[in-house]
């Protein structure tokens, strides 16, 4: 279906979608007034008013602009993918002052429930992560248990919790079942209990927050209320885990496409519920992420240590999306996200190229080093050697301003070249553990290769500015054709090594080709 309810084709309304996606309200705006009937109208197949869209794009400036022009019934429209209203994609989105807004417009919002059954706050607390505890600690209160959602009530209540407590808000956790108590013994839908699940966050994480004990004790009293044969039957549960095909998301993470990801972050409330899905021998995208790029990835990349150093880069991006019990939840082998990434065997391959480039570039500086200590005991022209005078000893070419450039340069080449060789010593006794090949590494054979252009490049100027001294009187012109032989050199060095070492610098400091801050964009 290419129209909307009120005829009109969905391209009509193409311009108004382009700026709530890119969240450019003039251009909305000069629409709006010549297309009055455009603000509270369905303007996509899926049913969708330009306030769905630009709450799931995450624009706060353009959604509070929208909620302060449209009806107040616009606001509880809901989708024909889902059943979301506008509040649902900004619960997920996180953008608090635009739920806000919303509420305080219409507050019967909160109580509106998607296809799913759920409610802003349980579609909040499902698909979110962390970051997003300001959403679920508004949300909470301003939801009301009432007829005929009843959100507090029932299984759906359980699966609030849980993913409450999954995301690490035991406050908001606790806030909720010294409020309702009968969380104590109510399940969700896959068996999920409030109890279980708190003990088994306990057991395996040793779990110390005052919050957390709290919230056990204050379940703990509850059920001790059952009778023994009740309190039996709550214990025997299993958890269930369901698959999903894979997204464009998944797919992008496993593939490596940067460009496909990046577009995908800048969809601030699709990211996170793409992000939850499992997907076949129940992996989680953190499996995904923790698996060895394809061939033709790699081979885009200077060396393993540089490939992993990506790999571990996407793999921190992706683990700002879901929620922290993810790194630990198992594929159907029974691995975690890190019991996969370490059985890729590129570990042994980054620790291989560290230490045979540190070896090889060790080998230069240590000579250097030994070239320039030397130089600074044998100075051009030699030392004033009369024993009467009372400058002896004193190098005769020391009031020369070419000298000084000399013993600048020996000095240089000295310090840089005892740094590059102590860098390379601490990459060749390093533990190699996989963290270290995000930062640790990289910055450390950074600093090696720094210091050991300038070591060259001083040790040039050192051998340049002695031929000078000691030439110049024979021959004027050799001061201008040493230095442009002794560039030669440096200039190789620079064309074979430089790129290497700015392209390590790039991918440890850079921007990263995996961007947080990046913008969904349509052309």
């Amino acid at each position: 279906m290419n129209r909307t309810s009120n005829g009109r084709d969905f391209n009509y309304y193409l311009p108004l979608y382009k700026a709530a996606l890119k969240g450019d309200w003039g251009n909305a705006e000069e629409f709006l007034k010549t297309h009055p009937d455009a603000l509270n109208a369905v303007i996509t197949s899926y049913q969708r008013t330009v306030l769905h869209v630009a709450a799931s794009a995450g624009h706060l400036r353009f959604t509070l602009k929208l909620v302060a022009l449209m009806d107040i019934d616009a606001l509880a429209l809901q989708d024909s993918y889902n059943g979301d209203t506008a509040l649902h994609f900004a619960s997920v989105a996180g953008i608090t002052e635009a739920a806000k807004a919303m509420i305080t417009k219409n507050n019967r919002l909160t109580q509106i429930q998607n296809k799913n059954g759920w409610t802003a706050l349980l579609l909040c607390a499902a698909y979110v992560a962390k970051e997003q505890k300001d959403m679920i600690q508004y949300l909470c209160p301003e939801t009301r248990n009432e007829e005929p959602s009843m959100p507090f009530s029932g299984y759906f209540v359980a699966q609030l919790f849980c993913n409450i407590k999954a995301a690490g808000l035991h406050d908001i956790a606790l806030y909720l079942v010294q409020k309702y108590p009968n969380l104590a013994t109510v399940r969700d839908q896959s068996g999920c209990a409030a109890l279980n699940f708190v003990f088994k966050q306990i057991y395996l994480k040793k779990l110390a927050h005052i919050q957390a004990i709290e919230l056990l004790k204050c379940i703990c009293a509850k059920i001790s209320l059952l009778s023994n044969n009740d309190i039996l039957q709550f214990f025997l549960n299993s958890d269930i885990l369901s698959t999903a095909a894979k997204s464009i998301f998944h797919i992008a993470v496993e593939h490596r496409k940067e460009n496909i990801f990046n577009l995908m972050y800048g969809m601030s409330a699709q990211k996170k519920i793409f992000a939850s899905w499992r997907v076949e021998s129940n992996n989680n995208i953190l499996h995904l992420a923790a698996n060895l790029a394809p061939s033709s990835q790699l081979h885009t990349v200077s060396g393993a240590a540089l490939q992993m150093q990506r790999d571990l880069q996407l793999f921190k991006e992706v683990e700002k999306l879901v929620q922290p019990t993810y790194k630990e939840l198992e594929n159907q082998d029974r691995r975690t996200p890190r019991d996969v990434s370490t059985t890729q065997g590129l570990n042994g391959k980054g620790e291989k190229w560290m230490k045979d480039t540190a070896q090889s570039c060790m080998v230069v500086p240590t000579l250097i080093a030994t070239v320039v200590f030397s130089g600074a005991f044998t100075v051009p022209g030699g030392n004033i050697s009369d024993a009467d005078n009372a400058n002896n000893g004193i190098p005769i070419f020391l009031h020369n301003n070419a000298f000084m450039w000399f013993v600048v340069s020996d000095a240089l080449g000295l310090f840089s070249s005892t740094t590059s060789v102590l860098m390379f010593l601490s990459i060749l006794t390093s533990r190699y553990a996989e963290e270290d090949f995000l930062r640790s590494l990289p910055k450390r054979l950074i600093i090696g290769l720094g210091t050991l252009f300038i070591s060259i490049a001083a040790m040039m100027i050192t051998f340049s500015t002695a031929l000078s001294l000691v030439l110049k009187n024979k021959f004027q012109w050799s001061s201008i054709s040493i230095a442009l032989v002794a560039c030669l050199p440096v200039t190789l060095f620079a064309l074979l090594q430089f790129p290497l070492l700015v392209e390590i610098y790039l991918s440890t400091y850079g921007v990263g080709i995996f961007r947080a801050d990046s913008k969904y964009k349509i052309d």
